[in-house]
């Protein structure tokens, strides 16, 4: 195995941290039919789109502050 497929290969293997705070109010539920990754609020049990750049938390931290 060359050096750039193992590099590939541990960029594949790690996950970023966590590190928005709405995260102590959902829970990840993992990817859809669509191969979006999907969240769900703790307390009303809606879900929302919630996974990669373009379905961030924004969405999220609008619906805690309806609350």
């Amino acid at each position: 195995m060359e050096r750039s497929e193992m590099e590939e290969d541990i960029k594949k293997k790690k996950t970023k941290a966590v590190t928005s705070d709405v995260w102590r109010y959902f829970t990840k539920l993992g990817p859809g039919d669509d191969g979006i990754d999907r969240a769900q609020c703790d307390g009303c049990k809606q879900k929302f789109k919630a996974g990669g750049k373009q379905y961030g938390t924004s969405s999220l931290k609008r619906h805690l502050d309806r609350f």
